[in-house]
């Protein structure tokens, strides 16, 4: 795949699979690429990590107030 890069639609897919998945580790890169893309300034793209954070919080009893106040701000 050299040279390809997802789309803000792939983004989506993908955060919302590791949502699903709660596979927590590979979302939070997912996010990372989305950011450093630039996608991550698609409102659907926002979203969808925005669901990453909140799935973290639910499963892992880890605080991450200040990313989900972030990507709240970030979509507003």
């Amino acid at each position: 795949m050299s040279g390809t890069e997802p789309n803000a639609y792939a983004f989506v897919s993908i955060l919302t699979a590791c949502m699903r998945l709660v596979d927590l580790d590979l979302g939070s890169q997912i996010h990372a690429l989305s950011i450093k893309t630039g996608h991550v300034n698609c409102s659907f793209v926002a979203n969808a990590a925005m669901g990453k954070v909140v799935a973290s919080i639910l499963w892992s009893n880890c605080s991450m107030k200040c990313v989900s106040e972030t990507l709240l701000l970030g979509i507003l």
